[in-house]
């Protein structure tokens, strides 16, 4: 079993004034639906469906992914941001052996765009660096974030499905090195 606090205090000492870190509580679930639907707005801008629509299926996806992570992901943490006006992300994470799962990362609008996000991930990849283990994400073909994650030292190990699965092992950085054994579905 793993030990979160040391993740959690990196975590949080790399927060900006203003946004804490806290366990995610089941009144949360609706909060993070509309989270979901906030940062998957633009890959539906393009379908012309009416809002109601889009609202519905955003919202039919986030109760799917919710019960895929909660049966898949046992022992996850499941850590939301707060700020005075409500939820304002999301970190999922999951450790099995010695691969780190980031499962998710997001952030409500008003914190993206100012650099918290990499600082997050650094502070999660430098916590992972100490103690040795492999950082694993699957990413979206295509998805602008992809060349991001490349510049903090992830791989490309193979697609899947819809997604690149990514590695960054410990400390250099160099995925290659351990993408045999970090490939955990």
């Amino acid at each position: 079993m793993t030990d979160w606090s040391a993740w959690r205090s990196s975590l949080r000492a790399a927060l900006p004034p203003g946004l804490d870190l806290r366990d995610r509580q089941p009144a949360d679930l609706p909060g993070l639906s509309l989270l979901y639907a906030e940062t998957r707005a633009d890959e539906l801008a393009a379908t012309a469906w009416p809002a109601d629509r889009v609202a519905a299926f955003l919202h039919q996806q986030f109760q799917l992914q919710h019960a895929h992570y909660e049966a898949h992901y046992p022992g996850a943490q499941w850590w939301v941001l707060e700020d005075g006006d409500g939820l304002a992300g999301r970190i999922y994470l999951w450790r099995q052996g010695s691969d780190l799962r980031l499962m998710d990362i997001a952030l409500a609008g008003r914190w993206r765009g100012d650099g918290h996000g990499g600082r997050l991930l650094r502070a999660l990849l430098a916590q992972a660096d100490r103690d040795a283990v492999d950082v694993s994400l699957h990413v979206e073909v295509g998805n602008p974030i992809g060349p991001f994650y490349e510049r903090q030292g992830f791989a490309r190990v193979e697609p899947r499905g819809p997604y690149w699965f990514m590695v960054r092992a410990p400390s250099t950085g160099r995925a290659a090195e351990s993408a045999t054994a970090a490939r955990v579905s």
